[in-house]
């Protein structure tokens, strides 16, 4: 099968194209930078910069979209809210109209999206027919989605797999938060009660896959292990890896002062379901914290102990 994916130079998508090469797929990346992508993903996999070049001759089986800027690594400026939102939605349409040019479909599109399309819904555990709420991420989520919605008219099934926070030691979130408990600095934020959803990049990587293959999987999906654990839980184990102690609280009002709602970030939790991934036929590799955390090389203590 051809594959077409979006994001490919990304912390997920550059795993994603070595696992669909190393299945036997064809891929073609859209990309923006020719020679990072070609440093990043090697010779065999065949670029493309504009996806309204491509007509309708184009051939498919399948498109992967993971494009978007970086939710965390700036600010909340306007004009980067506006980045983030459009660099999802923008390419996700055009994804569409691509779709619409084909003269044979593909037979599935996976368009990304996100555990911030949930909010803040402190303990409720979160299926996928849950409605987003009035914040950002929670409306570009939903914008995001919406956008990707349009290929159904086409006969294409669509997969949305809403991605938690995802453990891994090549990039992400996980170095970010490794790091300051590896020197006994880290932090509980607010209360630390929040939800942190997580799942291990391979998991996520192979339910990805899943998702391609299995015909009977399709609109949103929870991507999150089942090992659904608050902020202070997650950071005090990690700190317990190091063998140290979560110790540090930074305090809501001081999180509240970053602009354009970026607090939402920190200070709201999502306890996803598992449910349908599971029952689908999903098996997760790593289901518990302690799993990722060994796997991950950083087993040096016992985490089970209170």
């Amino acid at each position: 099968m051809h594959v077409l994916i979006t994001g490919a130079t990304g912390f997920i998508g550059t795993t994603l194209v070595q696992e669909l090469l190393a299945e036997g797929y064809k891929v073609t990346a859209y990309v923006r930078d020719l020679s990072t992508a070609s440093a990043l993903l090697g010779p065999t996999v065949s670029l493309v910069t504009d996806l309204r070049t491509m007509g309708a001759d184009t051939h498919v089986g399948a498109i992967i979209n993971l494009a978007g800027a970086p939710i965390a690594d700036r600010l909340w400026t306007s004009s980067y809210k506006d980045k983030c939102l459009n660099s999802r939605v923008d390419t996700t349409r055009e994804l569409v109209r691509l779709v619409g040019r084909m003269a044979i479909k593909p037979s599935v599109m996976i368009s990304a999206s996100a555990a911030g399309y949930y909010g803040d819904r402190k303990d409720d555990l979160l299926g996928e027919e849950e409605p987003p709420q009035n914040i950002f991420m929670s409306s570009l989520c939903a914008d995001w989605e919406a956008a990707a919605s349009g290929v159904t008219g086409y006969g294409v099934r669509l997969v949305i797999p809403r991605i938690s926070i995802v453990l891994g030691q090549d990039g992400g979130a996980f170095p970010k938060l490794a790091l300051p408990a590896k020197v006994g600095m880290g932090a509980i934020l607010g209360s630390g009660e929040q939800y942190f959803p997580w799942i291990h990049k391979a998991d996520l990587i192979r339910a990805l896959m899943f998702a391609l293959k299995d015909n009977q999987v399709s609109g949103p999906i929870n991507m999150a292990a089942p090992d659904m654990v608050m902020q202070r839980i997650f950071t005090e184990r990690l700190a317990r890896v190091y063998g140290k102690k979560a110790f540090l609280k930074v305090p809501s009002f001081f999180l509240r002062l970053l602009p354009g709602g970026m607090e939402h970030l920190f200070l709201s939790g999502q306890r996803m379901s598992a449910e349908k991934l599971e029952t689908a036929g999903f098996v997760f590799q790593y289901p518990s914290l302690d799993d990722a955390f060994s796997d991950l090389s950083l087993y040096r203590h016992e985490l089970h102990a209170q």
